[in-house]
């Protein structure tokens, strides 16, 4: 793998992927430790579902003004306070004060939005054309990577300590390893400004950025049914493999962790794969075709099944509504001049959100209409158009420009030091 990325790349990607692991267990541990959290504080176990919406909704605003809060800090610099942060904001949690418990929760998600318009902005400095899209995907991994790390320690800790103690050691862990190595690193402590000039600023500017420039705008349509598919998969899965297929539960749980892998490997594989075609956006079209097929064979599962052949089904199911993403964003990198990534991936990280945010209630409400199999393929649809609509045009126009790692000396200014 060493082989295929840059020497002088190796360092910042795996601050980027470290960063993202991070928030990614930091965000996952309230919904892990949920059954005891809600019955301490005496709300229902719904209200779980308040906790991701809050997340995801505040990730939304602060994702739109991480353009300006690059140009201002950095983009190291703002991921590890972002970080920092998200830590102290599980220990708010950690209280148990209910207000406190909200207004924390919403600091996470605040947390959570700049992370990956940063995180794309310090890659394209340090790729070219042939590596964007596999450094991209090695980072996105550290999403799945969060959440198995929150699935390890969070029960294990909770067990032994309490929700409220295992918060308590995660946030104050988390907190303290990252204030260690931001001072300690230089290529984030000599991390000065990026010089990008920010134009207007707010909800508004990264939307209006994107629906003013067609590539993005298709991609953004995209994201927003594939984001909305890959958290169907993971959040629907289990129960409809266990209250419909009629499968044990664990047997239901290897099948989404099966899914789960995949998702990381295909994040890999897609992201090699966008590195090396002529027309990387195509790979949205192909991505979509799978998922929808996947999707429509999971929706035909039946007990009787071979083991082997429903592993597969989800294998590849897991492969495409969870490995997505590596070749959403270096596409976008691929698209824009090197001092609109930040506004650029703001925008369409605006869809990729309200595809979160909207996709489990839309497939509730298919269940209630067509069952879990009719949700699923139906959901497999909608994923075939935003596949089409994204990757179709890509077919007939060409490759993607590279503007933004063909000219890479057009980057205002990159970290004073590169190696520690």
């Amino acid at each position: 793998m060493s082989a295929l990325i840059p020497g002088k790349a190796i360092l910042p990607l795996l601050l980027t992927f470290g960063c993202q692991v991070s928030i990614s267990l930091l965000t996952f541990a309230p919904p892990i430790s949920a059954a005891a959290m809600m019955s301490d504080l005496d709300l229902p176990p719904s209200a779980v579902g308040l906790y991701t919406g809050l997340v995801y909704m505040s990730a939304i605003v602060s994702n739109a003004w991480a353009e300006p809060l690059i140009g201002r800090f950095g983009p190291l610099r703002l991921s590890f306070a972002c970080v920092a942060l998200a830590g102290a904001g599980l220990l708010g949690v950690a209280t148990g004060f209910v207000p406190l418990v909200a207004a924390s929760t919403l600091l996470m998600g605040l947390c959570y939005g700049p992370l990956t318009p940063a995180a794309s902005l310090v890659l394209a400095q340090y790729s070219t054309p042939n590596t964007i899209g596999l450094m991209i995907s090695l980072r996105q991994t550290g999403v799945p990577a969060g959440g198995l790390a929150a699935g390890l320690l969070v029960p294990q800790l909770t067990v032994a300590y309490g929700w409220s103690g295992a918060f308590l050691l995660i946030g104050t862990g988390t907190l303290m390893a990252t204030l260690i190595l931001g001072f300690s690193l230089s290529l984030i402590r000599n991390e000065t400004s990026t010089g990008i000039a920010a134009g207007p600023t707010g909800l508004i500017a990264p939307l209006r950025f994107v629906f003013g420039h067609r590539t993005l705008l298709s991609l953004s349509a995209g994201s927003l049914t594939f984001s909305a598919m890959q958290l169907c998969l993971t959040s629907f899965l289990t129960v409809y493999l266990v209250s419909v297929v009629g499968l044990d539960l664990v047997t239901a749980g290897v099948l989404l962790g099966v899914s789960q892998v995949a998702g990381i490997l295909g994040r890999i594989g897609w992201g090699m794969a966008a590195d090396r075609v002529p027309r990387p956006r195509s790979l949205m079209l192909i991505l979509g075709v799978l998922m929808c097929a996947s999707a429509g064979a999971t929706s035909l599962l039946e007990s009787q099944w071979a083991f082997m052949i429903m592993a597969l089904v989800v294998f590849v199911f897991g492969a495409t509504a969870s490995g997505w993403n590596g070749v959403f964003l270096s596409e976008i990198v691929r698209t824009v001049e090197p001092s609109r990534i930040g506004i650029a991936t703001s925008g369409c990280l605006t869809f990729t959100f309200l595809g979160v945010v909207c996709g489990p209630p839309l497939f509730g409400g298919l269940v209630a209409m067509a069952g879990y199999d009719g949700a699923f393929a139906l959901m497999g649809g909608i994923a075939l158009a935003g596949g089409v609509v994204s990757g179709g045009g890509a077919l007939l126009s060409g490759s993607s420009p590279s503007s933004a790692l063909a000219a890479p000396e057009a980057v205002a200014a990159r970290p004073a030091s590169r190696s520690e």
